[in-house]
């Protein structure tokens, strides 16, 4: 019965690599012909949600037709992601999962995971363009949130909803809200 066992994890395991890694070169293989706008970032027709991808270099991923104020935004975003590593912590996360698959809480792992790497850069971001601009930051989150990627670090990813909320109700920390 453990050569059983063991058989199904493999087999589980594998399922999880191989999806995980298709879905990594199918969007890296759609981002082929994407144009390079300026530095890391480039614009595409394919790209529907904002996102960084890549482990050595990572390139930021744009629409084409942004407005310059949801730019910088977006900009400010995935940089924040790319400083922090996440481009690399995500795909670990994504390791843990697929040895792990028959873990129901490396499946909320994950999730935690993913929605704490993008409310952590929401932070970031508001603590960067100031407070007075949560609600231009909310609404450019709600124009880009379409069209995210599995794989990719998507400015319009994990639960939108819980994301505006906490933009709009950020309250940078004082000194004495921390005693």
């Amino acid at each position: 019965i453990n050569t059983i066992v063991m058989i199904i994890w493999f087999i589980g395991m594998s399922v999880a690599l191989i999806f995980t890694i298709a879905s990594y070169f199918k969007v890296k293989r759609q981002m082929a012909n994407a144009v390079r706008f300026e530095g890391n970032v480039f614009m595409s027709e394919k790209v529907g949600s904002p996102f960084a991808l890549g482990f050595i270099r990572p390139r930021i991923y744009i629409p084409y037709g942004v407005d310059r104020g949801t730019y910088e935004q977006i900009i400010a975003h995935e940089r924040c992601h790319i400083k922090r590593l996440d481009h690399v912590i995500k795909p670990l996360a994504f390791l843990i999962l697929a040895v792990h698959w028959f873990n129901p809480l490396c499946w909320l792992f994950l999730k935690g995971v993913l929605a704490d790497l993008e409310l952590s850069c929401d932070e970031r971001v508001l603590i960067k363009i100031g407070f007075d601009r949560a609600k231009d930051y909310a609404s450019s989150l709600l124009e880009s949130r379409q069209g995210a990627t599995v794989f990719a670090s998507a400015f319009g990813g994990a639960k939108i909803r819980t994301r505006i909320e906490n933009i709009l109700s950020f309250k940078k920390l004082t000194w004495l809200s921390l005693t």
